[in-house]
């Protein structure tokens, strides 16, 4: 018997990872920016350069990687020093910052109740994922991952402890907004297509891979908020070119609309229970 999918994008869509990451970057920064007496624009040039050679913000060896190390003098142990420090101050931050959105705990409880089958999908590495669901306590309510490889970036590293079983890491080829992974997850859960819902807030990724797939899009527009000033720090140290960025926003807007639009997780709860499959579908 096919069964209910709730298939979700996580960053921005159950917390707002913007809202995160640049306050606990910016945090990071100042340590080094002191430390090393080197400016604000040195500091962010040079990660900016590391995001996009990696394709990725949360490049795990940027802090040791920055090319201003090159240009200090600086011994190995003040190297090491300062940058665990500035790792630490990061991490406090971040865990303080971390924050579902609203109603998130009480639709995953409803779904778990209704014994939907709840899936992530995201484009981050799967180590960083894994790490905000187990923060955030609701790691117990995924039956399925699927996430970007991580390899070879975290070798030597112990893993990160999980209760998902089913976890598969997909390559850049792969991610949305290719329908093949939402198809995937489909067929890997034995979903109902004309019932499972697709959440997440990119109408150029979530939306397009969701109505690609034939499974129901869901827009989580309260997604798209996040604070003017660190939507500021993104633009500034994004692997994402203007060009990159104009391809996207001319994207979005030649799209069909969404199905659906929420302005809160929790509308999920009256939106997916008033569809309930009947017994033919």
């Amino acid at each position: 018997m096919l069964r209910r999918g709730l298939i979700l994008d996580l960053d921005n869509t159950l917390y707002s990872w913007v809202d995160a990451f640049l306050p606990s970057f910016r945090a990071m920064t100042h340590v080094l920016e002191r430390n090393l007496s080197v400016s604000e624009d040195k500091v962010l040039d040079d990660f900016r350069d590391i995001y996009r050679l990696h394709g990725t913000v949360e490049y795990p060896r940027a802090v040791e990687e920055l090319a201003l190390w090159k240009d200090l003098d600086v011994t190995d142990a003040e190297r090491i020093r300062i940058s665990s420090l500035a790792e630490k101050v990061f991490s406090i931050n971040y865990k303080r910052h971390l924050r579902l959105f609203p109603h998130v705990l009480e639709v995953l409880e409803w779904a778990k109740e209704e014994k939907i089958v709840v899936i992530g999908l995201s484009d981050a590495l799967e180590r960083w994922v894994l790490y905000r669901l187990r923060s955030l306590g609701i790691a117990r309510y995924f039956h399925g991952l699927y996430t970007w490889h991580e390899d070879p970036w975290f070798v030597g590293r112990p893993p990160v402890k999980t209760s998902i079983k089913a976890r598969v890491q997909l390559s850049s080829s792969e991610l949305k907004p290719n329908k093949e992974v939402v198809e995937r997850a489909v067929s890997d859960f034995s979903l109902n297509k004309h019932h499972t819902f697709m959440v997440g807030d990119s109408l150029a990724k979530d939306v397009v891979a969701a109505k690609s797939a034939g499974v129901k899009d869901v827009w989580a527009r309260y997604g798209t908020r996040p604070s003017e000033g660190n939507v500021d720090t993104l633009r500034r140290i994004t692997p994402w070119t203007a060009k990159e960025r104009l391809a996207d926003r001319n994207a979005e807007a030649s799209m069909s609309p969404p199905t659906y639009v929420i302005d809160d997780f929790g509308e999920l709860i009256g939106l997916i229970g008033n569809q309930k499959p009947r017994l033919f579908d």
